[in-house]
């Protein structure tokens, strides 16, 4: 499915919480992202491809929050002057194939509660040939708000609240001929017409501005009733009433309120206090560098406010302290007359050049990454954490991130000294760093390495095929074993300590999104399939599975089975799987100690006979079954089959045969890390340490640490224990976890 996200609004309404250059679906709505982030968080699961469109001013806004999210594949699409939605809606299902499916949805609301049972609803009257729209239950009639007109199975759009009314959630689905075949056929010849060059809408006829509402055909619409909550932002008001109701937003404000009646306060300036004392009917929205104060029912004045002293205010009402450019972001943190101290982050494989202004002192303090440094004195020279270079008035320089991670920096002019450093508070009471026991698995084709290889207790088990490290699924979980939770159940844990310590990006899961196992493949595992969340969601109630496989030990000549060898069809596997011969079209690959494999959903697999594997995977049991040799389990039995769900879900193209994960190894001292997978849903890398490696804590994800070869202490400051090969770990968000001694590891991040 294509997910079509719409993030083009001004949001002028926001002000100053927002600006003209940087509105509302971009600003940071929940602790740490955005609206924007959460619709792509939110339809990662169901979408393997999303088209931004927005205006072409917010372009490098949109890229850099793309930044968050690694692997992802996207496109944006820019409009030169607001073009509201049909027209790019009828321009990028005019490009796809006519069975394509689209997901469209805006990002000036927000959603929480089971948003996946809702989207797999959507999904079936898509398969269906409607057009499916998503609405909620209205409470109240705020400014702004669209609703659908509901009789029986008969929906209209509606202007205005109706007895049988519920509000437009803005998310709607939809095949792209279904689209294009019930919409009004003069309007889409109009679009066709409309010019796309570089990813950017031009020569588009005016008469084609129009709304989702007067494009999309009522009699094709079928709408699904949401049961989760519902938020849409139009203004300061609902934000603020957004913001006093939620769980997941800080409403520490910084403010004391004595004698007030129907006051509104948003101070995003934690170094400023406001003290409201008295006061009736008034909004107050302060941050670093305006304040707007105003009665309640004239807050919608601010549109005439901004015109009129817009010729002298203007960098008020157009910039944000945040920028973000074509090769990273920049955030000036604090400034005077003398110094500025600014935040700047760039991006993998990119870079940008200075000269430092007369009379100015230019200082560079590295904080996370490595930086290279070209200029008349520095010709190349690497500068990594903690390191700092300094330019002098005159000098001109390129700073360059030559590495697969974000390059931050500290930069301060006019002082030749700087250390800046943001420190996170952690929650009192919680231990972030955890160990934990595994749950044991027998299969027929499991073998001994889990017991002598990683010195598990295996206890009376003869044979253990899986060691499910890490989890929280209902079929197996694992077991804290240190500190005061040390007994609790994993997912008890994370209950205990909060979703907001797994970092932002785990918020829009409704359960724990990753599983850990190691598998001991004495025998080779049945030939079998996985299949995607949209699947999965809607036939199984559990999460679809990618993963990746890495290599701990192999026998010789030791493979693994992986795709097809040719493009097949149901038929001929169907047949194949009847009389045996399924082998003689799968890809075989030989593997080795050290490798590393990734496998989307969709894949025909098996690990071979003789292979021992660590494997990081969506947190899921859905597997088919395809084809198992003719063996039998112990009680004499065949192992059940999945045939038909298996060829609904299978890839029938022959295997790219691209799949050992290559990526540059990076030294440092003390340790070397590398890449060695990554997709939506995870990123794997693995760190070979000879002295001290610390990871830095990240508002964004977790970490799980598995050691997999040596020995080593692992730590976060106030907690140290010893560890070795087969020990598995968890950090929440907040903690910074350092690792000494002589060990490889693997560090799993969302």
């Amino acid at each position: 499915m294509k997910c079509i996200v719409l993030a083009g609004g001004s949001g002028d309404r926001l002000w100053p919480l927002s600006r003209k250059n940087y509105p509302k679906q971009f600003m940071e709505i929940k602790k740490g992202r955005s609206m924007f982030q959460e619709a792509i968080l939110r339809n990662m699961p169901f979408c393997d491809e999303f088209v931004v469109i927005t205006n072409k001013k917010y372009e490098n806004i949109a890229r850099g929050q793309l930044q968050s999210f690694q692997s992802i594949n996207y496109t944006i699409l820019l409009e030169d002057k607001p073009l509201n939605t049909a027209p790019s809606i009828i321009t990028v299902a005019l490009y796809a194939q006519p069975e394509e499916e689209l997901l469209i949805v805006s990002c000036d609301h927000i959603i929480e509660g089971e948003y996946n049972p809702t989207l797999t609803k959507l999904i079936k009257i898509v398969k269906d040939n409607k057009i499916g729209a998503v609405g909620v239950k209205p409470s109240d009639n705020e400014i702004g708000y669209h609703f659908f007109d509901v009789a029986g199975k008969r929906t209209r759009f509606s202007p205005r609240k109706t007895k049988n009314c519920y509000f437009d959630c803005g998310i709607y689905a939809a095949k792209a001929s279904v689209i294009l075949q019930t919409s009004d056929q003069e309007y889409i010849e109009r679009c066709r017409n409309i010019g796309l060059k570089d990813g950017v809408f031009e020569e588009f006829d005016e008469g084609l501005v129009l709304g989702l509402d007067k494009l999309l055909n009522p009699d094709y619409i079928e709408l699904v009733e949401a049961h989760f909550n519902w938020t849409r932002i139009t203004d300061i008001s609902s934000y603020y009433q957004y913001i006093g109701r939620s769980s997941e937003v800080e409403n520490d404000i910084n403010a004391i309120e004595f004698d007030n009646r129907n006051v509104e306060i948003i101070n995003t300036s934690k170094e400023q206090l406001i003290v409201a004392n008295g006061l009736r009917d008034i909004l107050i929205a302060n941050t670093r560098d305006a304040i707007y104060i105003t009665q309640i029912d004239k807050e919608g004045n601010i549109k005439d406010i901004v015109k009129k002293n817009y010729q002298y205010k203007s960098k008020y009402f157009d910039e944000r302290l945040l920028s973000y450019e074509k090769w990273g972001s920049v955030e000036i943190l604090n400034r005077n007359e003398k110094c500025e101290v600014s935040r700047i982050v760039v991006y993998p494989n990119r870079g940008y050049s200075g000269i430092v202004e007369d009379g100015c002192v230019v200082n560079y303090y590295v904080t996370e990454g490595s930086a290279k440094i070209y200029n008349d004195t520095h010709g190349g020279r690497s500068v990594s954490r903690n390191g700092s270079v300094l330019f002098r008035s005159g000098n001109e320089y390129e700073i360059s991130n030559e590495t697969k991670n974000d390059l931050v920096m500290i930069q301060t002019k006019n002082l030749e000294f700087a250390e800046i450093e943001k420190k996170k508070i952690k929650p009192v009471g919680h231990e972030s760093l955890v160990k934990l026991k595994p749950v044991l698995k027998d299969f027929l084709w499991g073998g001994t390495k889990i017991r002598d290889i990683l010195k598990k207790p295996v206890g009376n088990m003869s044979t253990v095929a899986e060691s499910w490290e890490l989890s929280a699924h209902p079929a197996g979980q694992s077991t804290i074993t240190t500190g005061k939770y040390k007994g609790l159940p994993f997912s008890d844990y994370l209950k205990m300590i909060g979703k907001e310590q797994l970092g932002w990006k785990t918020q829009s899961y409704e359960r724990f999104p990753l599983m850990v196992k190691f598998i001991d493949a004495k025998q080779s595992l049945s030939i079998q399939v996985h299949p995607n969340d949209e699947y999965a969601f809607s036939v199984e109630g559990d999460y679809g599975k990618n993963e990746m496989w890495y290599i701990m030990e192999a026998d010789k000549d030791a493979c693994i089975y992986v795709g097809f060898n040719k493009d097949v069809t149901v038929e001929e596997v169907r047949e194949r799987v009847k009389k045996g011969t399924i082998m003689e079209v799968l890809n075989k690959v030989p593997v080795k100690k050290g490798e590393a494999y990734f496998l989307r959903s969709g894949t025909v697999h098996a690990i071979g006979g003789g292979c021992f594997v660590c494997e990081v995977q969506q947190s899921s049991n859905v597997t088919y079954r395809l084809y198992d040799y003719g063996r039998k389990d112990k009680n004499g039995k065949t192992r059940e089959l999945h045939i038909d769900r298996a060829l609904d879900v299978l890839d029938l193209r022959k295997s790219t045969n691209n799949l050992s994960t290559e990526y540059p190894e990076r030294k440092f001292d003390g340790y070397s890390s590398k890449l060695i997978g990554e997709c939506k849903y995870f990123s794997v890398n693995k760190y070979e340490v000879n002295g001290t490696l610390k990871l830095a804590s990240n508002d964004t994800t977790f970490q799980v640490i598995i050691i997999i070869d040596g020995k080593c202490k692992i730590g976060n400051g106030s907690l140290t224990y010893p560890s070795k090969m087969g020990d598995t770990w968890f950090s929440g968000s907040w903690d910074t976890v350092e690792i000494s001694g002589k060990c490889t590891a693997l560090v799993v991040n969302i």
